[in-house]
Parts: structure tokens; sequence; C-alpha cells
């Protein structure tokens, strides 16, 4: 099981490197920016602010929103969509990757997680890593913040991984080594929109009533 979920993590990470790559040909280019004066000047830079979240996306048996202005990229032949908010797909993005657990759900949710987890923690273009468990939507998850080498330079990513209805979710946002951090700031608001689709005849719909009920499954060795 560990292999299956550390075979996920390398998928993020090969994809990350193709998807660091030139900006699609479609983007406007961006208007040229007066020489700067030799005259220093005292003008903060403006921090980014968080974007409005406009566009639902389903995944799986999931529900999340991102803003409708950044460009939208699904990886080829896997599971896995990029965001990015700059002409530059260096400049920082944010990846969602999904992969299904069918038929491999031996073990608890709590020992995949940390098996993934250290998955990551266990590469070597990762470092300066660090964890905590929480909960996202109601799911147990875990949050790990590091730095990841890539080619493009060292990048600082907050990553929460989860599994829910037999599938390991994996959403990151990788701020740019150029000190962009608009995926940063806008990915917590993308996190908190994450809601799990639920039908309405459904029981289990109440979030603590199935916490409960996952919870006593687990307790039990079948």
């Amino acid at each position: 099981m560990k292999k299956i979920l550390i075979v996920l993590l390398c998928a993020l990470l090969c994809c990350s490197l193709a998807g660091c790559g030139q900006p699609s040909s479609g983007q406007a280019t961006p208007p040229e920016v007066p020489e700067a004066s030799a005259e220093p000047t005292s003008t903060p830079t403006p921090a980014p602010t968080a974007q409005t979240l406009d566009k639902e996306v389903k995944l799986g048996q999931l529900t999340y929103s991102v803003p409708s202005s950044w460009r939208e990229v699904q990886a080829d032949n896997t599971s896995m969509t990029f965001y990015y908010p700059y002409e530059e797909n260096t400049d920082g993005y944010i990846a969602v990757a999904t992969q299904p657990m069918d038929g491999q759900m031996t073990e608890s949710e709590e020992n995949l997680l940390n098996a993934f987890v250290e998955g990551i923690q266990e590469s070597e273009n990762v470092s300066n890593f660090s964890s905590e468990k929480m909960t996202v939507a109601g799911i147990n998850a875990i949050k790990s913040d590091f730095e990841m080498s890539l080619d493009q330079g060292v990048y600082s990513v907050v990553s929460y991984s989860f599994i829910e209805d037999s599938k390991c979710y994996l959403f990151s946002a990788y701020t740019s080594p150029e000190g962009l951090d608009e995926p940063s700031v806008t990915f917590s608001g993308i996190i908190d929109s994450i809601s799990i689709i639920v039908p309405e005849d459904d029981f289990l719909k109440d979030k603590e009533t199935r916490n409960q009920l996952f919870s006593m499954a687990n307790s039990y060795n079948f």
C-alpha cells in the first residue's frame, strides 16, 4: 500500500516538473513595464490578495472552487489538474490530484495517510518538512509544509492529503522562489471551499454522523 501512495507522489513530482514549462501560447503578452528611475522609491510593493473563487469544480465525490481567471491545465494521462494565476507557469501554481484506492483499502485511513506523508518526507528533493493532523470538510487529513527542489528553483509547498470514498486526494500550493505568493494566499480559501457531494436522501449527509460511523468502523479489525 505504501508503494502505491509513493507512486502517486512520484506522479505529482513528475507532473510538477512538466507543468512548469512554457506558458500557453494563447495567453496575452503582459504590458511592458517602464524602466525604473535612478531615484530609489519608498513605495512598498502591495501584498497579493486572495482571488475570488467563482468557479466550482467537481472531483470524484468532492467539489471545490477556484478563480475562473486562473489558467487550468489537465496533465496528460493523469488525474491531475494545475491552476496557474500567472503568465509564467514557473511563478507559482496549485496542483490537485486524486488516485483511486479501490481494492487497496486493507489498512486504516490513518495508516495510509501516514504512509503517504512518509513518502513525501523521504523524497530526495524535499527538505524542511513538517506536518500536522487536521480535518478538511469533516474528513481526517494531514497538512504538510516543506520545500521542494525543482529545476526552476526551490519552491515552498503547502499540501493537504486525505482519503474519501476510496480515493486519495492531494491539494498542493507551490510558491515561487521569486516570492510570488498569490497561489498560497488564495489556497486557504480553496481548501475551505471543499465539500462532499452527498445525495439528499442519504442519512450520512450529516458530517458528525458520518465521522462517528467511520470512527467505529476503523476501530474494528475485520
